[in-house]
């Protein structure tokens, strides 16, 4: 059989998921990064699954009936990165999306929201992990049937649909211009969604968001989640540097304008802790047990100084994994990009830390123009603490991979995961808005 070599279709780098690399029929590799897990002979053929979601709620609520508006006329949109979309298990597909947080809420509000769904026939998107990280990463399996990449030149499969309320694709980028680091990685995500000329993709996600309708009653807004989660993956940068420009100008601020002088309500979700989340804690304790010696090559540093693992913070990295499968040994030199730093000149947790970024942007936004705010910070925080229990006594638990809150990535939410998030959502809004919004019945979810 003929392989055909694909496109690539961007893989998200901070996750150890083969999305950047399409594996044809006969094991070929098209393209990607030699640090990207491979799958192994027999990986696993997974039927298209379709989510069994808690029943959502059939009356719309009386005090969103003003202005004419019932549960046919009320428009919600979202807006967001892999979160928003429902991207899990390291890959974006059909039952993912059918979770994603803003399709929770709508359902509770009695509202439709479209989605912009793959196909039954490429139900498994992008292809994700079916198994947890073994010892050894590159073991690990991913689905490869059924997935919503052309085997001519490695597109994914356009959004058919008449309609659309959640516009978030993974890598939306809180920065829109053509030069952001991350606008290349969501063009085939948002070349999905095609509305104006079928044969012509956007110049960058500022441009493809000023052809979308972005019309609504209840608006949904997250960014910079995965910025941060890029950032510290690929340079130990953040997303909390304050420009020299206002505030204002700045382009998340800019679109949080636009939505609300096109909508009437508006949710926006901060950024949490993303050093804290398990995929990027894999090694702090394991590498405490492997008998070598670790020298950092830090960039305020002519000489290289010892790694402190009380310090300092050893990336998901190949070095990494070669250290866990004993492949290096002695004394080993590490790049200051597979490092975060507590380096008195050169603070990477400071950077990394997303607080200065939630508290100008998205608490001074939702001052300015009178938004809700759904704080993920806090909530993951609670959930890593294991001090988290939802409020129809569901206990959740952080461990990773045995627990039920984040899925096989590491990074984003299960199933039930999304549940919390939507909870907690809808709790943002009754409160602000005083609404009542009924909260999702989660002791009949699984992860």
């Amino acid at each position: 059989m003929t392989q055909k070599i694909c496109r690539i279709i961007p893989v998200l780098p901070f996750v150890p998921v083969l999305l950047g690399t399409v594996w044809l029929s006969g094991g070929a590799r098209a393209s990607g990064s030699d640090h990207t897990p491979r799958p192994v002979p027999g990986d696993t053929i997974v039927a298209v699954r379709e989510a069994i979601l808690p029943a959502g709620r059939k009356a719309f609520p009386r005090e969103l009936m003003g202005h004419g508006k019932n549960a046919s006329t009320y428009r919600m949109i979202a807006f967001g990165g892999s979160l928003t979309a429902g991207f899990q298990n390291g890959g974006l597909f059909r039952e993912g999306q059918q979770w994603a947080y803003p399709h929770l809420i709508a359902r509770q509000i009695g509202v439709p929201f479209a989605q912009p769904l793959f196909s039954k026939a490429g139900g498994n998107g992008t292809g994700y992990f079916v198994s947890p990280p073994p010892t050894l990463p590159a073991a690990r399996k991913k689905v490869t049937n059924n997935l919503a990449v052309s085997d001519t030149d490695g597109s994914l499969e356009s959004y058919t649909g008449t309609g659309l309320n959640n516009f978030a694709v993974p890598f939306f980028s809180k920065r829109m211009d053509q030069s952001s680091h991350l606008r290349a990685d969501a063009l085939p995500f948002m070349s999905r969604i095609k509305t104006g000329d079928p044969n012509r993709n956007p110049l960058s996600q500022r441009e493809w968001i000023s052809s979308l309708d972005t019309r609504s009653d209840l608006f949904i807004f997250e960014a910079g989640f995965d910025d941060l989660v890029h950032s510290i993956q690929n340079d130990g940068g953040g997303i909390s540097r304050i420009a020299f420009e206002a505030l204002d100008l700045t382009d998340e601020m800019k679109m949080i304008g636009d939505l609300v002088r096109t909508g009437k309500k508006g949710l926006l979700l901060n950024v949490p802790d993303v050093l804290s989340l398990p995929y990027f804690q894999q090694y702090r304790d394991k590498i405490k047990n492997y008998p070598v010696r670790l020298l950092v090559k830090r960039s305020t540093s002519i000489e290289p100084v010892d790694f402190d693992p009380e310090a300092d913070l050893l990336l998901p990295c190949e070095t990494a994994e070669k250290i866990i499968a004993r492949k290096l040994t002695g004394t080993i030199l590490l790049k200051d990009t597979e490092v975060i730093s507590r380096d008195p000149y050169d603070n990477e947790f400071l950077v990394a830390d997303p607080a200065t970024f939630n508290r100008f942007k998205i608490e001074r936004a939702a001052r300015l123009y009178n938004l809700a705010v759904a704080d993920l910070h806090k909530i993951y925080r609670q959930v890593l603490e294991g001090s988290y229990t939802t409020h129809d006594g569901v206990k959740i638990d952080p461990s990773w991979p045995s627990g039920n809150f984040f899925s096989i990535d590491g990074i984003y939410p299960t199933a039930l995961g999304q549940a919390v998030i939507a909870n907690e959502c809808i709790r943002a809004l009754n409160l602000h808005y005083g609404l009542s919004v009924p909260l999702i019945a989660t002791k009949d979810i699984k992860k």
